[in-house]
């Protein structure tokens, strides 16, 4: 992340309590909203005390797990815990 700050890239989601081994990709959707998809690439450490730095309403779903549903979070709430796979929509 940092090799990519040097040439001007910025997230357009920050997150705090992300361990290095997670992929986030970020998908603009054509009604405004941000998409982003989280793996982790090591299930030994599950997702825990992650949480978006980012105004905006979140949703969270983890469709992989046992709890499919999709949740609001509050705005600067952490992120449920997940093992493998989660998808996030940013509503602005």
């Amino acid at each position: 992340m940092a090799d990519l700050a040097k040439v001007g890239w910025r997230a357009p989601v920050r997150f705090e309590g992300l361990s290095p081994h997670f992929f986030v990709k970020y998908r603009q959707i054509a009604n405004g909203s941000l998409a982003i998809h989280l793996v982790n690439y090591d299930p030994d450490y599950p997702v825990t005390n992650a949480r978006v730095v980012q105004g905006g309403k979140v949703m969270f779903k983890e469709p992989l797990g046992a709890d499919e549903s999709v949740r609001t979070l509050p705005e600067g709430a952490t992120i449920p815990p997940f093992k493998f796979y989660a998808l996030l929509t940013i509503v602005h």
